[in-house]
């Protein structure tokens, strides 16, 4: 036991020391790590509860949540100088979706392993059959409350007013919470039990979200392959070009070198500054991609590992 938990924990180090001399270096405050313990803390407290996923305090919850964000960027000016705040408002309430989604996703399947196992010995039903009614039935309400939140959250920050630029931020909120789920999927499929379930889950969430753009910029080449499979990336990458689409005031500049003696600049300028290259239509492909491949992994787990099936 001792061993395969010294070489996790290596390599755990390995990743996380140089990406946290990176965040320590750009002054960035660790409050996307807590989300991580309070989605995992809130989806087990709920479940421990009996609160199903449409429960009215489930959406209190995401109400609250909407409200509290809108409040901490509350009308934030558009303008040179508040471009980080507009990129970590982007940055939380997609980190928050992804990580709630990617923890309900992983509680679908644990607790009901046994129900599963003795339905399948019957033949009552395919797997299949159970599989996609199961995400299908609850696909509205795990949509409805991430929506919920940016309809409240989105114009208190007094984000882009573009009704298109918001339905598709929206979309790509909705996009992001499923990719999250779906990497639940696979995590609880996957997993024996609920431990080790929480374990991997938290390690590979926080390690996603690390590479997703915000905290580091420039990875070591050993890691910078793992970006590529973080949902964290493309949410974000997408959200800001979809903002940064117009000009943006200039203030001092401080921020946007080409804003000096300047009173606008383009929003690329913006993009650029964050270091964004990834195009709208890029990360929802991969987004999409994401949903579609970690699901019929999490189905493919479900069928043929011997400890969903009986055969252990």
């Amino acid at each position: 036991i001792v061993g395969p938990a010294l070489v996790a924990g290596l390599l755990v180090l390995s990743t996380h020391v140089p990406l946290g001399q990176r965040v320590l270096r750009k002054g960035i405050v660790f409050i996307d790590l807590a989300i991580a313990q309070i989605a995992g803390l809130g989806v087990i407290a709920a479940g421990a509860l009996g609160w199903p996923d449409d429960g009215w305090a489930v959406q209190g919850a995401a109400v609250g949540a909407a409200l509290l964000c809108g409040l901490i960027w509350f009308r934030m000016p558009y303008s040179e100088d508040r471009v980080q705040d507009r990129s970590g408002f982007i940055f939380f309430f997609m980190t928050y979706w992804v990580f709630m989604s990617l923890f309900q996703g992983m509680m679908q399947f644990l607790p009901e392993r046994d129900i599963i196992m003795k339905e399948r010995g019957s033949g009552s039903y395919r797997l299949s059959a159970y599989y996609i009614s199961k995400i299908i039935s609850e696909l509205p309400m795990r949509l409805l409350l991430p929506f919920i939140f940016v309809c409240i959250s989105y114009p208190m920050a007094n984000m882009n007013p573009s009704v298109g630029v918001f339905f598709a931020i929206a979309s790509l909120q909705l996009l992001a919470t499923l990719a999250g789920e779906s990497v639940g999927l696979v995590i609880g499929t996957m997993a024996m039990d609920f431990e080790k379930a929480m374990v991997v889950a938290t390690l590979f969430a926080l390690a996603l979200m690390l590479v997703g753009g915000f905290f580091a910029e420039k990875l070591p080449v050993f890691i910078q392959w793992i970006s590529y499979l973080s949902p964290f990336r493309y949410s974000y990458n997408g959200c800001v070009q979809l903002e940064f689409n117009r000009p943006i005031t200039c203030f001092d500049g401080a921020t946007l070198v080409d804003c000096v003696d300047r009173e606008s600049v383009s929003g690329q300028r913006a993009v650029d500054y964050l270091k964004v290259k990834d195009s709208v239509s890029m990360c929802v492909g991969c987004l999409i991609a994401f949903i579609m491949i970690f699901r019929v992994l999490a189905y493919l787990a479900l069928r043929y590992m011997p400890y969903n099936n009986g055969r252990m």
